[in-house]
């Protein structure tokens, strides 16, 4: 395997933003044609300090691999629980550091909205932030997945309140849509649609294809040291309201 991917960038990425711990590997030429070597996750009630370096060892024996292999490593750096992004993150960064190599951060919001990228309509992921409160964003997946609602935290009626204006068919995933589901049915109907199963979890192999895409692009900056992505509340704005303030 080694010698397949010797031209392209290996990446490493690790996610451990909500109960579901997972790692996989993944290479590309461009950031355009990417291929997931390996992807493992796992929920099996265990914390993640226990896990993570089991899936991470786990990764690379199956592949034949050293972590001096490794590129560029990628984390999912939040929103999510405090103590996974910690344990998450404080991993990535010693294996950053101790090989010398980048890593790059990857919003666990956007890695859920991504499998829908394609969806013409709003995709809004949804992490579950205790009591009534969710990480949430909004993506429009007809305009090339714009962000057009930033990363929040806030209720569940003030998230139904935001995109109460809109007549877009709307797509909710991650664990915090499950809570959510009977209150926005109720309000939107049929134009409201539940991701399933594996599509509600945070997952490595989709924030490795983002990280591969940011590494490549233009705007990529060289990174050494990953914080973590905690959001404040802010006071709820529609995605109108939101759109016409950055235009200000």
């Amino acid at each position: 395997m080694k010698n397949d991917i010797a031209k392209e960038k290996l990446f490493l990425c690790i996610d451990t933003s909500t109960k579901v711990a997972s790692v996989a590997l993944a290479s590309s030429l461009d950031g355009n044609d990417i291929n997931i070597i390996y992807n493992v996750f796992i929920n099996d009630g265990l914390t993640h300090s226990e896990k993570l370096i089991p899936l991470i060892n786990q990764s690379l024996e199956a592949c034949d691999l050293k972590v001096s292999d490794i590129d560029v490593f990628a984390c999912i750096n939040g929103p999510g629980s405090f103590t996974g992004l910690r344990i998450g993150i404080s991993t990535a960064n010693a294996l950053a550091q101790s090989t010398g190599k980048d890593i790059i951060g990857i919003t666990s919001l956007e890695t859920l909205a991504f499998t829908f990228n394609y969806f013409d309509g709003l995709i809004i992921p949804m992490i579950d932030a205790r009591r009534d409160n969710v990480f949430t964003a909004v993506f429009d997946g007809k305009t090339d997945f714009i962000n057009v609602l930033q990363d929040d935290i806030m209720t569940i009626d003030e998230v139904i309140d935001s995109l109460k204006d809109t007549d877009r068919s709307l797509v909710f995933a991650g664990c915090g849509s499950l809570k959510a589901k009977d209150r926005v049915k109720m309000i939107f109907g049929d134009r409201a649609k539940f991701a399933n199963g594996l599509f509600n979890n945070v997952n490595a192999a989709i924030g490795a294809e983002l990280a591969l895409k940011k590494y490549y692009s233009d705007d990529y900056v060289e990174c050494k040291v990953l914080l973590p992505n905690y959001v404040k509340g802010t006071s709820a704005k529609t995605i109108a309201e939101r759109d016409i303030q950055a235009k200000k």
